[in-house]
């Protein structure tokens, strides 16, 4: 799996949900979410685009 590519899509997840702004978006926070989607995808049959999509709906519901 591309991780660039995931991290793309975590990126405009997080833009969705967050607002327009990208200033907010760290590469911390991409590492931390793409692990948690690599573990995720490991464990579950779940599409990439519907892991992700939960994935960060989760983190900027909680922890943003």
């Amino acid at each position: 799996m591309d991780g660039q590519f995931v991290k793309l899509m975590i990126k405009r997840a997080l833009t969705q949900y967050g607002g327009e702004h990208e200033e907010w978006i760290t590469n911390d926070m991409l590492d931390e979410l793409y692990k948690q989607v690599l573990a995720e995808q490991e464990k579950s049959e779940r599409s990439l685009h519907e892991l992700v999509q939960d994935i960060v709906y989760e983190y900027v519901t909680n922890y943003a």
